[in-house]
């Protein structure tokens, strides 16, 4: 097709004759409708499509970062740009996936501490001749920030599952760490003759509860790794719902045998949790309720846009909890109500009566009768 020379559309049919004369045309009504192309030089930039990095355990770096890259006429590099602090511009270069030719993923580098902000921003380029590039987002940075965190495992030795109608199994792993929950995972070395007759749950020491396994399965299977890791529950809840809450104290397994003639044992059984705020250590007494009043470092701090501040009470009590500036004006009341004795962990979303506040430094003030404590908080944007 001869060009003018020019960035301009071209339109176009098809016509073909036969030898006894007959016309035929493609689109049919040609000439009255037509193809059509554009000649010229591309201006269209790469879609950039990425779900954004969250604050991070520091135990969790380097992180994966992966985006969806497409182009009219082809993608040729994909880049990450990313800043710790404020010190200088690193990138790393994301590689295309072998099975998927829009996937772009790679790790990023450095050493980074509990408290460091990141700042971060895909970067694409395609494969026209004015090599048109793209950012995401298109200004700025997206940022994170790495939490003070730690992870520990505890584990359980093995016991026999009772066959159906001979009863049910409870068993109790104690975890003498507070640790507020980042995320958990429960470990399984289960064999039995059909796993498909097994129902089991887990349950905190906050009664919250997730079925992992509701009669899956067939003959012959084994259930042995990682729930969310390996496979997911079979509950309505997933692992997350223990977010939030104190690892501390008795973690209750119950796993039943729901039809008769198959048996088979729990190998062992544990859980691996990553938290912050580990207190060591229970009285001899057993009580896992704090001995003194007292008000944690938020974390993260600095935070965006919402962070986690911990308290203890050593005994039921009205409390207090109040976010207020720099100027000493009150923004927030988190919590003005009767608590219980023990732990507790209130998010603050960095928002006064809907709105979200400015960057800078606010103070958490928590008084519980005689009692009060302060922290300084950092937010960052």
């Amino acid at each position: 097709i001869p060009g003018s020379g020019h960035s301009s559309p071209v339109y176009y049919y098809i016509e073909a004759v036969d030898s006894m004369g007959f016309t035929n045309t493609l689109p049919a009504q040609a000439p009255a409708h037509t193809f059509s192309f554009y000649a010229g030089i591309d201006t269209v930039r790469p879609v950039i499509t990425h779900q954004r990095l969250q604050n991070l355990p520091s135990i969790s770096w380097p992180p994966h970062l992966s985006a969806t890259v497409t182009d009219n006429i082809g993608v040729d590099s994909v880049w990450c740009e990313y800043i710790i602090n404020h010190g200088p511009t690193n990138t790393v270069a994301l590689s295309r996936s072998d099975t998927n030719i829009t996937l772009w993923s790679g790790i990023l580098g450095d050493t980074v501490q509990p408290g460091d902000s990141v700042q971060y921003r895909i970067k694409a380029q395609d494969a026209s001749s004015r090599r048109n590039v793209a950012y995401l987002p298109a200004t700025g940075y997206y940022s994170f920030t790495i939490l003070e965190m730690q992870m520990f495992t505890y584990m359980r030795g093995g016991f026999s599952i009772p066959d159906y109608l001979q009863g049910s199994r409870y068993d109790t792993l104690n975890v003498p760490d507070h640790l507020s929950i980042y995320s958990v995972d429960a470990y399984f070395d289960i064999h039995h003759q059909r796993i498909g007759d097994l129902y089991f749950w887990l349950k905190d020491p906050r009664n919250h509860t997730v079925i992992l396994h509701n009669r899956t399965g067939g003959d012959g299977d084994s259930i042995v790794g990682w729930y969310d890791d390996d496979f997911p529950p079979d509950g309505g809840n997933g692992m997350n719902y223990f977010v939030g809450d104190s690892s501390q104290g008795n973690w209750i397994l119950y796993i039943v045998d729901r039809a008769a003639g198959d048996t088979g044992s729990v190998n062992a059984w544990g859980l691996r949790i990553v938290g912050s705020g580990m207190v060591t250590g229970i009285d001899e007494g057993g009580s896992n309720l704090p001995h003194e009043f007292s008000l944690i470092q938020n974390y993260p701090n600095p935070f965006n846009p919402s962070t986690n501040i911990s308290f203890n009470l050593p005994q039921s009590a009205g409390v207090k909890l109040e976010v207020f500036d720099i100027l000493g004006r009150r923004v927030a009341t988190l919590v003005d109500h009767n608590l219980v004795a023990g732990p507790h962990t209130i998010v603050w979303d960095g928002r006064s009566g809907g709105q979200s506040v400015s960057s800078g430094m606010y103070f958490a003030r928590l008084t519980s009768g005689e009692h009060s404590a302060v922290i300084r908080m950092t937010l960052l944007k």
